[in-house]
């Protein structure tokens, strides 16, 4: 949505590399996910404020990119702190499923993923009629402020189901037998190839 956008107006409209905002944003908060996750599990006292944190990020990148005048201001909030913010907010969503789900923890996932989609496909729309009626500053600032009002009351409800030490864990090695199912390079492939297509419809 902001990206045609900033491509048919000013000040952004003669810009050439309007389309690295979005990608930017995307392929970051992927390659940052598992580093937030790693400082998660390595500090779990301070994983509980992480989302909170993450959030406020997120809104300030998003406010702070209304008042931006040159596509490298955008790419550095809108594409760079943007993405990490959201890495921060969410990795703790991903670290507690482990320990509030058991026998059901696929369910957990998959209702997490269609959450997930379904604000992927509503949240677009809302996008493009506030960009039609009142311009991306306002949308801008509209969307960061909006993002924290409703999703940080949320995130105090979600925590750790087992205390968190207050020292400094000791990271469990990755378990990595799954490379070696059956099951891995079918379901990769089909990631790799949704992931693909999801890039090239960021590009101009």
């Amino acid at each position: 949505m902001f990206q045609d956008y900033y491509s048919q107006h000013e000040p952004f409209a003669s810009s050439g590399s309007i389309a690295v905002v979005g990608t930017t944003s995307t392929g970051l908060l992927y390659l940052f996910s598992p580093v937030a996750l790693g400082v998660c599990r390595l500090y779990p006292r301070y994983a509980p404020y992480a989302t909170l944190a993450g959030l406020l990020v997120v809104s300030l990148s998003l406010s702070l990119a209304s008042l931006a005048t040159s596509t490298t201001t955008l790419i550095a909030l809108q594409g760079v702190l943007y993405a990490i913010g959201g890495a921060i907010a969410y990795c703790p969503t991903i670290l507690y499923l482990e320990e509030w789900f058991a026998a059901r923890k696929g369910m957990a996932y998959g209702m997490v993923w269609s959450g997930e989609g379904l604000a992927s496909a509503v949240f677009p729309l809302i996008l493009q009629r506030l960009l039609a009626e009142y311009g991306h500053k306002t949308t801008l600032r509209a969307t960061g402020i909006a993002i924290f009002i409703i999703c940080a009351p949320l995130s105090f409800f979600i925590k750790p189901r087992l205390p968190a030490s207050n020292t400094v864990a000791a990271m469990r090695p990755w378990d990595l037998r799954f490379l070696f199912s059956t099951l891995f390079l079918p379901y990769q492939l089909g990631n790799l190839v949704q992931g693909t297509g999801h890039f090239s419809r960021l590009s101009p």
